[in-house]
């Protein structure tokens, strides 16, 4: 593994050796200096003139030395304690950089180890001891007591095919490579294994470094995930419900199959088309835009909604609702509409009903029948205890108003030459008073119900009339809008009739039969 070599040094050199200079060199410059210096000497001896033996040549040991000595220095010895200085500040500057990647190493959170070339571990950092679970003093040669597979064939790894001893046998560089180990403490773990070769100044391979990083939390994550993506996948593709997902434009991006089969077509029909291209409905297009606009779900039951496309379906109902799908920035992406089909259900409510309203007109209709028939039960024992033309009529209205609410009522009976004469009036004000009682004007509407009635001889109403001004005060109440003549049978024949006015609505079929 190379070091930075920038760490070595702040100016930013290399580190170098110390300079070793040639003997030859050495001797050369040494006579050069010695020769200089007597030369020297000899010049200021001449021009000295000392008679003194002794005094002449101490003086020319004292001149040698003076010129020899610094000349060796500034040749020779200040040039290599320069590089002596140097090579200690680089050597100082290697070790605090050594200190730091060690440092750098045992920080970080992947495991790290160098392989030498003999394959032994050179080092190893405190997360991969962790990896490992415990420590990696066992060579690679040693490598049965590692213990890993290839996760996707299950095949387990060879001696020679973990990835440090490709990076060191074969120059491979491994990147990312995924394996399961079972660790010296006998766990499990999934770790992506990395290694790149160590290379020489020569590009001989001297060792690996190799790098792993635990992956096992994150793995089962990925396979928990997975496992829920694909329940939800069978749920999404099982459920009765129709769901639809779309953008914030309503184009379908996915249906699921209940969908689909409900729109009469495959799922990838779907993909990529408006949902308002096919289904166009205002109402629902404004109940959709405000869905994505506020960010408010809708919904709604029973819900009345035809295919154009098959009209042969009729009405249908749905119970749907709509829901926005927001991003991380809480703004709304799309929307899922999830539909559940009640046509079936609304169909038998409304069955239902119309059965209950059977019933209820049935109900109704014998409670009036035996309302009727008691009516008339008891207007029988009335009229039999008296033979008096003008009790039998009144007691026919008294018992006649319970089963036939009205306004008005009068009693009209055939006397001689078939002229019609009142007998008895109710609700009329002022007429009923009278005595005698008046001949109402009945032109214009007595000939033809008489006729009518005569030949029928069976109810007749008379709706909607409209009152002439002097008809408004016939009755106390307003003009009378609607009028039900019943006739009088005697031995087969009409002898009369009863009329029921009413002055606001009209008698119902009930009330005629």
């Amino acid at each position: 593994m190379s070091v930075n070599q920038g760490l070595l040094e702040p100016s930013g050199g290399f580190l170098r050796p110390l300079v070793k200079h040639s003997p030859v060199r050495s001797v050369i410059i040494l006579a050069v200096v010695i020769y200089l210096a007597e030369l020297i000497t000899m010049t200021i001896l001449y021009y000295l003139e000392i008679p003194n033996y002794f005094l002449n040549s101490l003086l020319d040991g004292l001149i040698m030395v003076l010129l020899i000595l610094p000349g060796l220095y500034y040749l020779q010895l200040n040039p290599l304690l320069k590089q002596i200085e140097e090579r200690s500040r680089a050597e100082s500057a290697m070790r605090a950089s050594e200190e730091l990647l060690r440092k750098v190493l045992e920080l970080l959170p992947v495991g790290v180890w160098i392989v030498d070339k003999n394959k032994g571990i050179a080092h190893g950092n405190p997360t991969s001891q962790r990896i490992w679970g415990g420590s990696q003093s066992v060579s690679l040669a040693e490598s049965e007591r590692y213990k890993g597979w290839f996760p996707e064939s299950g095949k387990p790894i060879e001696p020679d095919g973990w990835a440090a001893m490709r990076a060191i046998n074969l120059g491979e560089t491994i990147l990312n490579e995924e394996i399961e180990i079972k660790a010296f403490d006998g766990t499990r773990k999934t770790l992506l294994n990395s290694a790149v070769p160590i290379l020489n100044d020569r590009d001989e391979i001297v060792g690996a470094v190799v790098v792993d990083q635990d992956i096992t939390h994150r793995k089962r994550a990925e396979l928990e995930r997975m496992r829920t993506n694909e329940l939800l996948e069978r749920f999404f593709s099982s459920i009765s419900t129709l769901i639809a997902y779309m953008d914030r434009d309503f184009n379908f991006i996915r249906v699921n199959d209940t969908y689909a089969r409900a729109g009469g077509h495959p799922p990838e029909y779907f993909i990529g088309k408006n949902h308002f291209d096919l289904y166009p409905n205002e109402e629902n297009l404004a109940i959709f835009r405000k869905v994505v606009e506020t960010g408010e779900p809708y919904s709604a039951l029973e819900k009345p909604f035809e295919y154009a496309e098959y009209p042969e379906r009729g009405l249908t109902y749905w119970d749907w609702s709509l829901q926005p799908v927001k991003g991380v920035d809480g703004k709304v992406e799309g929307v899922v509409l999830s539909l559940v089909d009640v046509t079936a259900r609304k169909h038998s409510e409304i069955i239902l009903e119309q059965r209950n309203q059977e019933l209820r007109g049935l109900y109704e209709a014998e409670t009036a029948a035996r309302r009727f028939a008691e009516t008339l039960s008891d207007a029988a024992q009335a009229l039999t205890q008296s033979l008096e033309l003008d009790h039998a009529i009144n007691t026919l209205l008294d018992y006649l108003s319970r089963i036939v609410p009205s306004d008005t009522a009068g009693v009209t009976l055939f006397e001689a030459e078939s002229r019609p004469a009142l007998h008895s009036l109710r609700g009329y004000g002022r007429w009923a008073e009278m005595e005698p009682i008046p001949s109402l004007p009945y032109d214009g509407i007595t000939d033809s119900v008489v006729q009518r009635l005569v030949q029928a001889r069976r109810s007749l109403m008379i709706p909607n009339l409209v009152a002439e001004p002097e008809e408004t005060s016939l009755s106390g109440d307003g003009p009378i809008r609607s009028w039900l003549v019943v006739p009088i049978i005697a031995s087969e024949k009409v002898i009369g009739w009863v009329e029921l006015g009413k002055t606001d609505g009209s008698f119902s079929p009930q009330d005629v039969r």
